[in-house]
């Protein structure tokens, strides 16, 4: 992964009047080189989902929640079927992001936590002070300066 790549999981396929197909497929993009590569297909399909850059010393990939959630292996470009929300339904209404050591999912009331050496979702200790809908969106905002970035400079 690099920065002028973005990878694409999920999504429709064959929108018609009749149904749509969730698609389980997984892209690459690179921006400079304005092309796209096929990469292995995740284990379930998904569409309306949210998705996050997740990383320690041993693994670098995304994290797509859900019941059961998928670790996509950035390394290997292997799919794995991890823990499933508790609260949270599907991961399709809720907004994630790693703040600092932890992976949120903010849902409409709720806050779930992701640890990625267990692969395990659990309730967060704080729930939301009014209700979000789905089309809400989120980002982290860093902290103070000298903390954590030049993002003040």
């Amino acid at each position: 992964v690099s920065r002028d790549t973005y990878i694409i999981a999920g999504g429709f396929t064959n929108v018609h009047h009749h149904g749509v197909t969730i698609a389980n497929r997984v892209l690459e993009y690179n921006i400079t080189s304005q092309t796209f590569t096929t990469l292995p297909d995740l284990q379930n399909g998904r569409s309306y989902h949210t998705c996050s850059l997740v990383k320690n010393a041993t693994f670098t990939g995304i994290l797509l929640p859900g019941s059961p959630s998928e670790l996509y292996d950035l390394r290997t470009q292997t799919s794995e079927t991890v823990g499933s929300l508790n609260t949270l339904y599907g991961g399709n209404r809720g907004q994630m992001m790693v703040l600092g050591e932890k992976i949120v999912l903010m849902g409409e009331t709720n806050v779930e936590e992701f640890d990625l050496a267990t692969q395990t979702w659990s309730v967060g200790e704080h729930n939301l002070l009014s209700t979000i809908n789905a089309y809400s969106q989120a980002t982290p905002i860093p902290g103070p300066p000298g903390q954590c970035c030049d993002c003040y400079a």
